[in-house]
């Protein structure tokens, strides 16, 4: 998604983001992004994670912060980290001759849901 434009993305605008943003994160060599947790923390509204974030093959230390709110039959799940381009080597996306770049600084954030497990017969 993006935030700050004068008008709302097109769905051609989306696709050549999302093409642009693939051939940024070379995902044809690296597919995939990784967090591997070495440590959890609990802290007033959910957990700390510490661990290693790897994209494009760099991995680098990052803490990522996960909310948990439980209700009767499910935990919601959420997060937000911000990643710095610079430190795994991505390209930054840029048009009109590099007038326009995306920052260096984004934000990503996910959600979900996770079905409480039902008690277990002995």
């Amino acid at each position: 998604q993006g935030e700050g434009g004068m008008t709302p993305l097109t769905a051609p605008e989306k696709l050549l983001i999302r093409s642009n943003a693939l051939k940024c994160l070379d995902s044809n060599k690296h597919r995939l992004a990784r967090f591997e947790a070495g440590d959890i923390e609990p802290t007033d509204d959910g957990y700390r994670l510490s661990g290693e974030l790897e994209i494009r093959g760099r991995r680098k230390p990052h803490a990522i912060a996960v909310r948990v709110a439980e209700s009767d039959d499910c935990w919601q799940v959420d997060g937000d980290t911000r990643v710095l381009h610079s430190d795994f080597g991505v390209r930054r996306y840029s048009m009109l001759m590099g007038a326009m770049q995306v920052a260096d600084e984004v934000t990503v954030s996910w959600s979900g849901t996770v079905a409480a497990e039902e008690p277990r017969e002995a």
